[in-house]
């Protein structure tokens, strides 16, 4: 038996006290009319008739006590600040909890599926996030009961060295300058007994807003940007890490070095 559990994320809104669920069709309608649609075309995208989305929203207007949409004539829907901020914190929101949701997910369908149908030979897998390895443990879960557990690379290196897991999904940085990182990570291996499989080949690099370019460390240093860095012990981290002391600088030059994502 195969059961599959998806977690999400919903809204709950306490407006002077009184808690409510907020309703994923007005968002849904509310992003699209901040994408650019007119009312009719947001409704018929979340699937409702105009009428139908139009007393949705007057009816979190009202709940919410401020106007989402303003409408003015030859110009139709807009969002208002509120509706804006709705939006962008919905989006936020998903985005951040992303990979924490499909951990969760993960791990629950794998509990539910033993719990429904044991399996023999259990299988542990602890790995950075990769697609393709989820991809394998769904493959390999009509055979094993397989135990999905996401970590950073070190974390899923020392948890696999210490005999805790079977698989260990890491990042392996193959530049010629990051090889000391590479070297701290396979050092956790014994050539005798384990075997590396390439999965993936990812491309590294700083992420910026097009008003905001930022192409090196040099820029990220001297312009002060304000910068997001990948939690402890992940690959991207070992190698950012390893970029600032290769350039001469410290975790002090950075402007929000310790803002962990």
């Amino acid at each position: 038996m195969s059961i599959r559990a998806e977690i999400r994320l919903s809204w709950r809104l306490g407006v002077d006290g009184a808690p409510t669920d907020l309703n994923p069709t007005a968002l849904k309608i509310l992003r699209a009319i901040g994408e650019g649609n007119h009312l009719g075309r947001a409704a018929k995208n979340a699937g409702v008739s105009y009428r139908h989305a139009w007393g949705l929203l007057r009816e979190w207007e009202s709940r919410l006590g401020a106007p989402l949409v303003a409408t003015a004539p030859g110009r139709g829907a807009r969002l208002t600040a509120l509706g804006e901020c709705l939006v962008e914190v919905d989006a936020e929101s998903h985005e951040r909890s992303r990979e924490l949701l499909q951990a969760l997910s993960l791990e629950a369908s794998a509990r539910l599926c033993d719990a429904a149908a044991p399996r023999i030979h259990p299988l542990h897998i602890v790995s950075s996030h990769s697609e393709k390895l989820q991809a394998l443990r769904e493959a390999l879960d009509a055979r094993y009961r397989v135990r999905f557990e996401m970590a950073g690379s070190e974390t899923a290196l020392e948890t696999y060295r210490l005999g805790q897991a079977d698989v260990a999904g890491f990042h392996l940085p193959m530049a010629d300058w990051a090889r000391p990182v590479a070297a701290r990570l396979i050092d956790a291996l014994d050539a005798k007994r384990d075997a590396i499989s390439l999965v993936e080949c990812r491309r590294l690099g700083l992420m910026s807003r097009k008003d905001l370019s930022c192409r090196s460390m040099a820029e990220l240093v001297d312009r002060k940007l304000r910068f997001v860095n990948r939690q402890k012990g992940s690959g991207t981290r070992l190698i950012f890490d390893h970029l600032l002391d290769d350039n001469g600088y410290t975790s002090a030059d950075i402007n929000g070095y310790r803002n962990e994502e």
